[in-house]
C-alpha cells in the first residue's frame, strides 16, 4: 500500500513539474483508454474463472438487486443535487416581462 501511495505521489510531482510542457497533456486521451483496457481485462478474468461462473446463480440475483438499487440511488441523489444545489437566480430581465 505504501508503494502505491509513493507511485501516486511521484506521478503527481512529475505532472506538477512538467505541466508547462506541451507534450505532457497526452494523458487527457491516455487515461480513458487505459481505464477501458483495465475494465476489459478485469471482465475477461472474471469470465474465465470457472468457480465464479459455477456459483453465479447463487449470488446473481442478489448482485442484480444491489446494482439496480445503486443505480436508483445515484439517480435520486443526482436529481436532488441538481434541484437543490444548482439553483440559478432569476434574471432581472425575466422579472420585467
Amino acid at each position: 500500500m505504501f508503494t502505491l501511495i509513493l507511485i501516486l505521489l511521484g506521478g503527481f510531482l512529475a505532472g506538477f513539474l512538467l505541466r508547462r510542457l506541451p507534450d505532457i497533456h497526452f494523458t487527457d486521451t491516455g487515461i480513458p483508454v487505459t481505464i477501458f483496457a483495465m475494465l476489459f481485462l478485469f471482465g475477461l478474468s472474471l469470465g474465465a474463472d470457472q468457480s465464479l461462473i459455477s456459483r453465479f446463480s447463487s449470488f446473481g440475483r442478489q448482485a442484480l438487486v444491489m446494482a439496480l438499487l445503486g443505480v436508483a440511488g445515484s439517480l435520486l441523489f443526482s436529481w436532488l443535487a441538481g434541484k437543490y444545489l444548482l439553483k440559478h437566480p432569476k434574471n432581472e430581465s425575466e422579472d420585467e416581462r
